[in-house]
């Protein structure tokens, strides 16, 4: 029962969730009221897709010190899903919502033998699947959401579970939560299908309809997560398209529009009413709920679900690097100051050596002079907390433009393509004394430079002997030697070999030579490289359905490529393949889609070197006709944040190097 609430939760887990293990996601995270237990429920996952099995699980944490306490598995119908589970509100009880139709409920009393003993198996009536339960702040009542043609919510009574009523009106409930007035029996609810939260009343049997708050707030996108602030007066709502409102409920007013990356997922206030916490594909973020301002985002969380301890404000989350256990923090150490809009110096390049400084480049309108759209070079400290950026060239020349930056392996020289007309050069910009050489080839495209790692030489691509070709040139300190040697032409062979990128001995790249654009590698070194039969060449790709495949990217530790892959629709994709080398062979993993679900196009990305974990790349996003640089991060917790100013800006960002 593959049904559009599944098709949305997979959507947001191949963004979040790319290891090769099978891991526990939980669809939902709850502290139970007293703070002794966390509860999360949820199913396996690999590589984005669920498990296919017949058992959901409850997986119960420490509360005080995240210790994996039990795992107690629930019986589903195939493909069935555990979505979500409510606490009584004294904590004797869990219920949780089965997509199958079902709610357990569970008994975690001091008495309970063992811990999660099964109490009740309660076939629900009112929809075709479950999706969201809450219990009532009196414990009266437990009400049950799900997804139907006109799904309804159903009341029961919350000792004996016995079936009360169904709402009269039309509710849908993909999430829900129970207004924390004991005496307003009021329920904040959001589906799949509309904007804004419908508010349902619970107290009453007469035929009274939902209010639907914030209706036209966001009336092209999704709502997903509600979250009351402590005295039941606001409402904040969480939509697909990155848009949090905080609400009035009252008078469904709007306090606030908040502004952050798509997928929101969760919402949460601290106990205090101080901040509101959201998770989206930028992370975990924290919101002044009485100004508004984005204050922090704590750059430490990486996760796609959490909650907060209703005791105190600390934070519990959790991620595949900790699993089993879960992680606690306290909010107040996660409280990091957001990059800020830092002018622009002085152009007087001053990186130095790091990991934390990206390249790239930006047509942006400085100097004053260039307002002919030039494209310079530029760095960004992203290791700063407040993002520091500054302009390594200025081209004054209306006909020049600087692309496909590489950081040298020591960080203290740049190579780069310098464009003047129809003309390109290979050059070298050494950082300490600001000096440019160049390869200075007349009439001929050279472009896409990568640097050995002894930094002694340097591949890239020229069109000297009449194809494109990809070239080794012996470096002579700040510029380039005599020796230049061609390592890929074959005398009578079509094809173009086009953007190389090293690693140890071995070059990987594109070529046509096949008649498709697919990818290769070769052995670096010249003298070992027979060029008549191409012995140390292997084709690692070899599309049927006419995809392209280029512009490859080693990973840091030579394990991994990424790589754009080009559909026959034209768009653009970022995957990211295991190599391993044995015998003399390289052997290509599967593909492993990384931005296939998230908007706009995406190709040269770079990976950030010092990284062990091998999970973070730039790449550049092409959308809405304007191109920005932004990062990439793959498995639990991972998605995509937008870097913003000072790194991009209205003009185009293009070419990152980590």
């Amino acid at each position: 029962m593959l049904r559009f609430s599944q098709c949305l939760l997979l959507l947001l887990l191949s963004t979040i969730v790319s290891s090769a293990q099978e891991v526990f996601v939980p669809m939902s995270l709850s502290y139970s009221p007293d703070g002794a237990y966390v509860v999360g429920v949820g199913r396996e996952v690999v590589d984005g897709e669920f498990v296919a099995g017949t058992n959901g699980k409850v997986v119960v944490w420490d509360g005080v010190t995240g210790n994996l306490i039990t795992t107690i598995e629930i019986p589903l119908a195939v493909d069935a899903l555990l979505f979500d589970a409510a606490w009584s509100p004294n904590g004797d009880r869990l219920a949780v919502a089965a997509e199958d139709r079902k709610m357990w409920v569970l008994d975690f009393s001091d008495t309970a033998q063992p811990l999660g003993a099964v109490l009740a198996e309660v076939d629900t009536s009112t929809n075709f699947s479950v999706l969201s339960i809450a219990w009532s702040p009196d414990g009266s009542l437990i009400a049950i959401g799900g997804d139907d043609i006109a799904p309804r919510l159903e009341f029961r009574d919350g000792t004996t579970y016995e079936f009360i009523r169904a709402s009269e009106y039309v509710v849908g409930a993909y999430r829900m939560a129970w207004n924390p007035d004991p005496q307003r029996k009021l329920i904040a609810t959001t589906n799949l299908y509309l904007s804004g939260a419908q508010l349902a009343d619970a107290a009453t049997t007469v035929s009274t309809p939902p209010l639907w708050l914030c209706q036209e707030c966001a009336p092209d996108a999704i709502a997903v997560p509600v979250a009351w602030n402590s005295d039941g007066t606001l409402l904040a709502i969480g939509h697909n398209n990155g848009s949090i409102f905080v609400v009035n409920a009252e008078t469904d007013s709007v306090l606030f529009d908040l502004q952050t990356a798509q997928g929101v997922s969760v919402l949460a206030w601290t106990n205090d009413d101080q901040y509101l916490l959201s998770m989206s594909q930028a992370g975990l973020q924290v919101w002044n709920s009485v100004t508004g301002e984005l204050e922090y985002t704590p750059s430490t969380v990486r996760t796609a679900r959490f909650d907060i301890n209703p005791l105190n404000d600390q934070l519990f989350f959790y991620d595949i690097e900790s699993a089993p256990l879960g992680v606690i923090v306290d909010i107040s150490t996660l409280l990091e100051p957001i990059p800020t809009v830092t002018p622009i110096p002085t152009p007087t390049p001053t990186p130095q050596p790091g990991a934390g400084w990206l390249l790239f480049v930006s047509n942006r309108p400085e100097p004053a002079a260039n307002t002919n759209g030039a494209f310079n070079l530029y760095a960004a400290d992203l290791s700063a907390s407040s993002p520091f950026v500054q302009r390594l060239t200025n081209n004054a020349d209306p006909n020049a433009d600087d692309h496909r930056p590489v950081w040298s392996p020591d960080h203290t020289r740049v190579a780069f393509m310098r464009a003047i007309g129809a003309d390109s050069d290979v050059c070298l910009l050494t950082l300490a004394t600001e000096a440019v050489s160049c390869t200075d080839t007349p009439d001929v495209r050279e472009d896409y430079p990568a640097w050995s790692d002894s930094g002694l030489y340097l591949a890239y691509v020229s069109a000297v002997d009449g194809e494109l070709d990809i070239y080794k040139h012996t470096l002579n300190g700040d510029g380039f030697g005599a020796e230049r040697v061609n390592l890929t032409h074959r005398v009578g062979t079509d094809g173009l070999d086009n953007y190389p990128d090293w690693h140890g001995d071995w070059i990987v790249y594109n070529s046509t030579r096949d008649g498709n654009t697919e990818l290769y590698v070769m052995f670096a070194d010249a003298d070992a490289f027979n060029p008549a039969d191409g012995q140390q060449r292997q084709q690692l790709t070899d599309s049927v359905d006419d995809k392209l495949h280029q512009q490859p990217a080693w990973s840091p530790l030579g394990d991994k490529i990424a790589y754009t892959r080009i559909g026959a629709d034209g768009l653009e994709d970022t995957y990211i393949r295991p190599m391993t080398f044995s015998g003399g062979t390289w052997t290509v993993g599967p593909a492993s889609a990384v931005t296939s679900n998230l908007p706009g196009r995406y190709q040269f990305m770079a990976w950030q070197t010092a990284d062990p974990s091998q999970s973070t790349l730039a790449a550049v996003r092409h959308l809405n006709g304007n191109r920005d640089i932004v990062i990439i991060t793959t498995g639990l917790g991972g998605g995509l944040s937008d870097l913003g100013a000072p790194v991009n800006t209205s003009a185009d960002e293009d070419n990152p190097d980590w």
